[in-house]
Order: structure tokens, then sequence, then C-alpha cells
């Protein structure tokens, strides 16, 4: 053991402490490289020195009160802004629903509900019926064809055949509802009241403008004598009304659609009073001549007819 050791120091000792003194040496240049560069990613102040870190300060501890405090808050900050934007949009809407009527009016465009406005504003046409919605919300008959003659105004009653002119009051008379009437004006000088189809109610006036009462009408025949009663239908486009005489006959008033009910007939009361054969060439004419001027006027064309059922045909079959 002895004689190894001294070995060691004579030869391999020495290369044993070169060896160790290598490591120290670069086991001190890493150190110092590190050092360097530590100190070069290091900010500078203003005066070139490395800036010493900033010792992270303890947070100052809150008490348990200021937490449910501030816990508090954050959930009625969230409540709030929950309520208040639904509450609020209604009244924006409104708002600017107001400013677009307010601006439609100024374009002669009124618009009554708010609701409207987006529709209204856009618009470009207007397509309404002829029941005088627009206006004051009445009909009157302005221009009628009887017995062959064409009359730009409503006729005085001299001018009609006493037998047409007793068919056309009793017609409109009955084949009216009942329901729909003529009543006097609430003030004095003020325009009689229509109550009811305001179609039905033109024609209860126009019996009026020939100075005959189809009150007298519906008083002699009241509408628990009324046969048979077909009210208006869309598909039919027509209403008709059947009476029964005392001799066993019937008697059917019908009005509706211009053009359905003139396909329909057969026969047309002249001036003389008399009837006269009713052809496919002269409904033609008819139409051509007084339904289309008068419903290029804006007009709504009515016709009114009537039919005799003998008693000695029996009673017809309604349903057909």
């Amino acid at each position: 053991m002895t004689d190894t050791c001294s070995r060691q120091n004579n030869n391999n000792g020495q290369t044993c402490f070169c060896l160790s003194q290598e490591k120290k040496t670069r086991k001190a240049r890493k150190e110092k490289n590190k050092d360097g560069a530590n100190v070069e990613m290091q900010p500078l102040n203003e005066g070139g020195e490395p800036e010493k870190k900033k010792k992270n300060l303890p947070k100052k501890e809150k008490s348990v009160l200021q937490g449910k405090l501030t816990k508090l808050a954050v959930q009625i900050g969230k409540a709030v802004l929950v309520v208040a934007v639904p509450e609020g949009l209604p009244l924006a809407v409104t708002i600017s629903l107001a400013y677009s009527v307010k601006k439609m009016m100024k374009d002669n465009n009124l618009v009554r509900h708010l609701d409207a406005c987006e529709t209204m504003g856009n618009a470009t046409a207007i397509c309404s019926d002829k029941t005088g919605t627009l206006t004051m919300n009445r009909m009157t008959v302005v221009q009628t064809y009887i017995a062959g003659r064409y009359y730009k105004k409503v006729p005085e009653p001299d001018l009609i055949p006493a037998k047409i002119l007793e068919l056309l009051v009793m017609g409109i008379g009955v084949n009216c509802a009942y329901t729909t009437k003529i009543m006097p004006p609430e003030k004095e000088g003020g325009l009689p009241r229509q109550v009811g189809n305001k179609t039905e109610c033109a024609l209860l006036g126009f019996s009026l403008d020939l100075r005959r009462d189809y009150q007298t009408i519906r008083n002699e025949i009241p509408e628990e004598k009324l046969f048979k009663v077909y009210t208006f239908n869309s598909v039919r486009k027509s209403m008709s009304t059947v009476l029964k005489n005392h001799d066993g006959s019937y008697r059917m008033f019908s009005k509706g659609a211009s053009e359905i009910l003139l396909r329909k007939c057969c026969s047309i009361l002249l001036d003389s009073g008399e009837a006269k054969v009713f052809k496919p060439r002269d409904r033609d004419d008819l139409v051509k001549e007084v339904i289309e001027p008068m419903a290029s006027e804006g007009l709504r064309t009515i016709c009114l007819a009537y039919r005799e059922f003998p008693a000695a045909d029996g009673e017809p079959d309604w349903d057909d």
C-alpha cells in the first residue's frame, strides 16, 4: 500500500493534479460567462448602471367583509346590465318609429300604427278596393243603366217605367240584409248614417233617392216570410232571396257581380216594360258600352236581376 502511493506521488500524482487544476479553470470560466450574460440582459438606468430588480411587495390582505362586498357589487352590476339593456331596446325602437311616422307625414303618408312604419316606408304602390274606406267610408249610387238607358246620375222616378221601378225597389228591399239600414243623421244638416254593409247601404240609399221607402216593403214582407235566402258567397259572387207568392209561384231576386249575373240572364227589360231576349252579343255590347266605362272611373258595378217560377212547374230544385 505504501509502495503504491509513493508511485502516484512520483508519476501519476502529478498528472492527476494537472487534470484537477484544468477542471477548476473551466468551471471558473463558465461561471464568469454566466455572470456576464446576466449583466448584459439587465436593463440600464439613466446613469448607465444596471437596474436592480424590484422586490415583490406583499399584497394587502382584504378582510372577509371587504371580499363579500366586492363580490356583491359585481353581481349587482351584472344584474343592472341584464335588466337595463332589454328595457332600453323597446324605448329606442319606439322613439325611432315615432320619428319615422313624423317624417312620413311630410310625404303625405299617414301611418296610424307604429308597427306598420317599416311596411309603409317600403311601399311603392298602395292598392285599395272601391268601398270608400280611404274617403268617408260611404258608398252611393252615382250611375245606373235601367231599361236600356244609361244614366250618368241618379234618374228621376218619372223616367223609369212603373213596373220596372216596382220590381227594382222590391228587389233592393228584400234582397239586402235586414240588419242593413239607413238611419237619420245625428246632427241636423248632416248625412244619413249607413248601418251595415256599405254596398247594401248604397242600394237602400238609391231606393230612397227614387222616393220609395224600402222599409214599407220590409214591413209588408218581414224576414220571417222569406222563403229562401242565399247569402253572398265568394264562389257565386251573388246573393239571392226567394219569395213565395199566394198562387204558389216563386220569385227570386239576385244581386252580385255584373259579369257573373249577366251570363245567367236570358232576357232584359226595355223602356216599354217588355222583356227582350238577351243574346251573348247583347251581353258583350253591354259590357263594352256600360260596365267597362263605369269600372274605368273606379266604380263598382252591381247587377240586379229577378226570375219568375210558375206554379205549374212546381217547386224547383234550389240546390241545383
